[in-house]
């Protein structure tokens, strides 16, 4: 996502790098597990989309 000179926010395409949605899962109180579930969602999808494969086991 990049903001133009207009302010206005545009998408671009790509996998995100970074993401703050994990952090805000324990500011909105989600708990430990959850937060630790989509860490490992997202390391593994980031994995993933640099080498496609099985996902049989992303939560386990």
């Amino acid at each position: 996502m990049a903001k133009g000179d207009d302010g206005v926010l545009t998408l671009s395409s790509g996998v995100l790098a970074h993401t703050n949605g994990i952090a805000l899962l324990s500011e909105r109180g989600f708990g430990g597990a959850v937060q630790a579930n989509a860490g490992k969602v997202f390391d593994w999808l980031s994995a993933y989309l640099a080498h496609p494969a099985d996902c049989g086991g992303v939560l386990a």
